[in-house]
């Protein structure tokens, strides 16, 4: 019998986390799993948690939350034996999207009793772990403020999003590999996973098992044009945007006149303006669809 440890995050995300001990009682196959829960209590609780399950050797550590909480999970999980399962309960559940993890909890928890394990890429930003997207520019400023207000989910996101938006000032960005520069950057990202969240796909190319991670770079642009490119995020390919730039490597050398980041939505502060961007191959086991 493998045993499963569910980690709840009571303040995560959007929805009501009371029922969850109940619908894991009742989807959980008890028969081919025992389990028990543990819930958060403070930010790195996740990462102090998990790190535990290896030395107990549980099989399954059931996440339950949003990126962020998904992606404190995975730092300490990164080349152990120990699988991670995605109960999605954040605000855009962009990591649970990109591996058909069902947002439906009672199906999510269903999943489990598959045992469908992908073996996928993480990343490293100055050593810092991500499994979804690390970014910098208008979207690390979002990912600060948004950290910072009490009322989640998308419509607080998206206000935000607009409130933000005409003040900002844009980022450089040189690569240290080439020697290119960029000038009047909105934003770039670097993405092992397709989307944002909420469906909005930054990355449409990228393949979480395929040893190579994507830069996204975003001129600043009008805001008719910006726009136009989240109309292409959701409902086409921001590949064909024009002010949009996208290159694959395994490894990345950036300097840029900023000290905000965030790593799947976490905010951060870098304690330099170099940064260097790893791809770690195949390190993180997962259950996914």
């Amino acid at each position: 019998m493998k045993k499963v440890r569910f980690i709840i995050n009571p303040i995560s995300g959007v929805g009501k986390k009371n029922k969850l001990p109940q619908l894991i009682e009742q989807n959980l196959n008890t028969a081919l799993f025992s389990y028990d829960i543990v819930y958060t209590t403070h930010r790195g609780h996740a990462v102090e948690i998990s790190k535990s399950a290896i030395e107990e050797e549980i099989a399954i550590l059931a996440i339950v939350g949003g990126d962020g909480s998904i992606s404190e999970c995975s730092s300490a999980l990164v080349g152990s034996n120990v699988i991670l399962a995605i109960i999605p309960c954040g605000s855009g559940n962009g990591i649970a999207r990109h591996f058909n993890i069902p947002l439906n909890q009672k199906k999510a928890i269903q999943l489990i009793n598959t045992l469908s394990v992908q073996t996928i890429d993480t990343g490293t930003v100055n050593n810092r772990s991500f499994v979804g997207f690390c970014g910098f520019g208008y979207e690390a400023l979002i990912a600060h403020r948004f950290d910072a207000i009490s009322k989640r989910g998308f419509w607080s996101y998206a206000q935000l999003v607009m409130k933000e938006l005409k003040k900002f000032k844009t980022i450089e960005v040189e690569c240290l590999d080439t020697g290119r520069k960029w000038e009047n950057v909105f934003f770039f990202s670097i993405a092992n996973t397709s989307q944002f969240g909420n469906n909005f796909r930054m990355s449409p190319g990228s393949i979480s098992d395929d040893g190579k991670l994507e830069f996204i770079l975003v001129q600043k642009t009008s805001f008719f044009q910006f726009l136009r490119l989240l109309y292409k995020s959701y409902f086409g390919d921001v590949r064909n945007f024009k002010y949009t730039e996208t290159i694959s490597s395994n490894q990345f050398h950036f300097k840029m006149s900023t000290h905000l980041a965030h790593a799947d939505g976490d905010p951060f502060r870098l304690t330099s303006n170099t940064i260097k961007i790893d791809c770690i191959p195949k390190s993180l086991r997962i259950i996914a669809n």
